[in-house]
């Protein structure tokens, strides 16, 4: 009897925990912010250029104008090496938010060749200013993929982000394409995304995007849901698995495979099971139109998701995404997650694969500061700079200082082997960055405290 009793009591404190927890937590879990009303104008905005499955041959281009889904879209395109212009017509969909109503043009080219192209999109007679994107030539001297990769970004003032990504954009002028990690937005709102495209200045449409989901792109509730607008505004290849097609994909370059993730996508266990097995088939290059083996590829494969499999931030551990995907990712080269608002990276024994944690955000959280991390920073926006070729991949990590300058903060050097590539860190880096995040300043509960003393051990260890 006195068992039955204590068990009944376990469970019922148990529960009230769980009660408890649910009720403190309820916002930061479940509540969603109003949408405030939009109206979309009917000349042609927010383009966005990506790939297809080819980045050396198919781009697309998409674009929103007013509701009318009846409206007469078309893209005219004039191959700047010959002179010649075709006019192929869009593919128009009708996208409800919250809040309001859009119609969501697109256009695939395919069969592009080495050069560059002049492109203006139109919608019901209105057209857009002319844009020009290049083809890169990878039988030419430059046989090399550079391209730019951000964190969370999640800015609310258009100002600061505008400034974040003029820099970013000024430390590779040659990069091919921009790639996020998720968090592109601070909600999935129609006011955070005319803040995101203003402060592109244009690149968008110009520069291809790859872009991952993060949780800020989803709708919080029991079950979360991506924001309609995003298959419309990122048209991304349909090469992954059916019930996460056009969010998990990947794109082949000559020496590379680019992988996208998404993670929050991963709400039972089928979704898990369905993700690793795509996953692995994806690195291995099994049923694909490139090799059908079941060895490793010989392209570096690198992985972009936002939830790390190891975390770096002070309570942020995703033991469901660790859990699914921890085994299968021993055969990428490169894991690059967000999420933890601060910058990590480390590496497997000296060897692929290595794993970093990249932030673009003014928000900062606290690091766990862990001896796993072999580098880390907090309190300042990070954004990288990659450029692959066939059998070297080189990762640059700026810090963006005060003056909204890029400072090189952090250097990975991946050499091709046998089995696994080297893994190089830089030498002459400048110290860790360690501060504490403004948003725990003054604070002195139990979180800040073990941050300060694991970051004072840190540093004393360095010297």
């Amino acid at each position: 009897m006195k068992k039955r009793v204590a068990l009944i009591v376990t469970l019922l404190i148990i529960l009230a925990g769980g009660i408890t927890v649910c009720v403190l937590r309820w916002d930061a879990w479940f509540a969603n912010p109003a949408e405030p009303l939009y109206h979309v104008p009917d000349e042609p905005g927010n383009i966005v250029l990506t790939f297809g499955e080819d980045a050396r041959s198919e781009r697309v281009v998409s674009w929103r104008a007013g509701k009318d889904t009846t409206a007469v879209s078309r893209l005219m395109l004039t191959d700047l090496q010959d002179g010649t212009t075709d006019t192929l017509p869009a593919t128009t969909a009708f996208v409800r938010s919250r809040s309001g109503e859009a119609a969501f043009h697109r256009v695939h080219l395919s069969g592009l060749q080495a050069g560059d192209y002049r492109y203006q999109v139109e919608t019901n007679g209105l057209q857009s200013e002319a844009f020009i994107f290049t083809i890169e030539d990878y039988n030419g001297p430059e046989d090399r993929d550079e391209f730019l990769l951000f964190g969370d970004l999640q800015y609310t003032d258009q100002a600061e982000a505008t400034a974040f990504m003029r820099t970013a954009a000024s430390a590779s002028e040659a990069a091919e394409f921009y790639a996020y990690i998720g968090d592109i937005i601070e909600r999935p709102t129609d006011e955070y995304w005319q803040l995101f495209f203003p402060s592109m200045e244009g690149r968008t449409a110009t520069i291809p995007q790859v872009a991952a989901l993060g949780n800020h792109e989803y709708l919080k509730g029991v079950r979360k849901h991506f924001d309609a607008r995003w298959p419309y505004i990122f048209v991304n290849p349909q090469n992954g698995p059916e019930r996460f097609l056009g969010r998990t994909y990947y794109v082949d370059f000559p020496y590379m495979r680019l992988i996208v993730l998404d993670t929050d996508a991963l709400q039972n266990l089928s979704d898990h099971t369905v993700l690793r097995t795509w996953l692995t088939q994806v690195l291995r290059y099994e049923s694909t139109g490139w090799k059908q083996t079941n060895k490793k590829n010989k392209r570096w494969n690198i992985v972009l998701m936002h939830h790390p499999v190891y975390s770096a931030g002070m309570g942020r551990d995703n033991p469901s995404v660790a859990w699914a995907l921890r085994h299968v990712l021993e055969e990428a080269d490169l894991v690059v997650a967000g999420h933890d608002h601060n910058y990590a990276r480390h590496r497997h024994k000296g060897h692929t694969p290595a794993y970093v944690i990249l932030s673009s955000s003014a928000k900062s959280y606290l690091p766990k500061c862990s001896p796993i991390e072999e580098r880390l920073g907090s309190n300042h926006a990070f954004f990288s700079r990659l450029s692959v070729e066939q059998d070297t991949m080189f990762m640059q990590t700026y810090m963006v200082d005060s003056l909204n300058r890029p400072q090189v903060y952090d250097q990975l050097l991946f050499i091709r082997g046998e089995e696994y590539a080297e893994v190089i860190p830089g030498d002459s880096l400048p110290p860790e960055l360690l501060d504490l995040p403004a948003r725990y300043e003054g604070r002195s509960d139990m979180r800040v405290r073990r941050f300060m003393n694991r970051r004072n051990y840190r540093m004393q260890q360095a010297k």
